[in-house]
């Protein structure tokens, strides 16, 4: 299990890299359904704030952090209510 989350790890690393911000959120998603408890989550919407944010609150660029915290959070809830 271990092995298989650090190969999802390298492809969300390759996602931030090469496609659009919509597909890492969407992989996010996904990482957060199928690995218990993935934290990692939340650090690759830190890295997309990181490297392509901008300064739309009053110089927060924090949609991505807060966007796949968000992501985490609705996943942990609706994967509780399917597994139950």
């Amino acid at each position: 299990m271990i092995m298989k989350r650090v190969l999802f790890d390298l492809v969300l690393l390759a996602t931030l890299f090469y496609l659009p911000w919509w597909c890492l959120l969407l992989f996010i998603a996904v990482g957060v359904y199928l690995f218990p408890f993935y934290g990692e989550a939340v650090v690759f919407g830190l890295l997309l704030d990181l490297l392509y944010g901008t300064n739309i609150l009053y110089g927060f660029g924090i949609i991505g952090l807060v966007s796949s915290l968000g992501i985490f959070l609705l996943v942990l809830r609706i994967k509780k209510a399917v597994r139950n």
